[in-house]
């Protein structure tokens, strides 16, 4: 078995050749920024022709696998470019931590992340809604992997089961709610606050949520959920104001420049 190498290390990146391609200490190619890990058993990590396989499927397609033996594959989703890297046989990737698991257990120690991080040519893009639209659409194409133990959205720090993931994301590409505990996180305070974890990495903001500290637990949530919604399809309001949250009720909402957003719930 081979020993893992710590996340951290591996992105502590060297610029090799090309100034748009850089050499990662695990001796992959990565190009961006990462937006998400499949995580599985080191055991059972992947490999190229496991991917070729489910891209057959026509979600996605493989636009360069010359360093396929290296762990590292370029994927095309809606003429898009990310790079998929961890893959056997290459370097293991060592599973980050992370500070939020929803409806799936923490991985074992030694669990391997196989990352996804968008292509050179979207530099300085990957937090636009598009963007992140189809990186998340072919994250829950790539959940299907045989070994797939959890999905791992980096931005939110969080880890879903990968059929919950995959659900929740096609649902919002078909016009559904934004998926809010699969793209964005959510921690509880003291007194029932509620603050959301990921959020502004697509609306550079996140928000605080109190007034809750006399509902269940599932009702607050259900607000943040809501809020978390209505946030991502209208962004950070300029001015102070009151939002009607579908079946939630209302919340006034306000945000300083640079800020948290500071939500109460009415």
């Amino acid at each position: 078995m081979q020993k893992p190498l710590g996340f951290e290390r591996y992105v502590n990146r060297l610029v090799m050749g090309r100034g748009d391609v850089l050499l990662s200490a695990t001796g992959e190619f990565e190009r961006g920024t990462r937006l998400a890990c499949l995580l599985v058993e080191t055991d059972a990590r992947p490999d190229a022709a496991g991917v070729a396989r489910l891209a057959e499927l026509g979600a996605f397609s493989i636009s360069n696998a010359m360093s396929a033996d290296a762990g590292w594959v370029e994927l095309l989703s809606d003429g898009l470019t990310f790079d998929l890297a961890g893959l056997a046989p290459g370097p293991v990737i060592a599973a980050p931590t992370l500070a939020n698991w929803y409806g799936v257990k923490p991985v074992p120690d030694g669990a391997a992340a196989i990352t996804l991080a968008v292509g050179p040519h979207l530099a300085g893009a990957e937090h636009l809604l598009p963007v992140v639209r189809v990186a998340a659409t072919l994250v829950a194409s790539l959940s299907a992997l045989p070994g797939v133990l959890s999905v791992s959205w980096l931005p939110a720090d969080c880890a879903t089961r990968p059929d919950w993931f995959a659900t929740a994301v096609q649902a919002w590409v078909k016009g559904g709610p934004f998926p809010a505990l699969a793209l964005s996180a959510l921690e509880r305070g003291e007194q029932g606050t509620l603050a959301s974890r990921g959020l502004d990495f697509l609306i550079g903001h996140d928000f605080r949520l109190t007034g809750c500290g006399d509902l269940a637990p599932d009702d607050a949530a259900r607000i943040a959920i809501r809020l978390t919604d209505w946030l991502v399809a209208h962004g950070a309001p300029a001015t102070p104001r009151d939002v009607e949250l579908e079946g939630a009720g209302s919340v006034w909402i306000s945000c300083e420049p640079g800020g948290m957003i500071e939500a109460r719930r009415r």
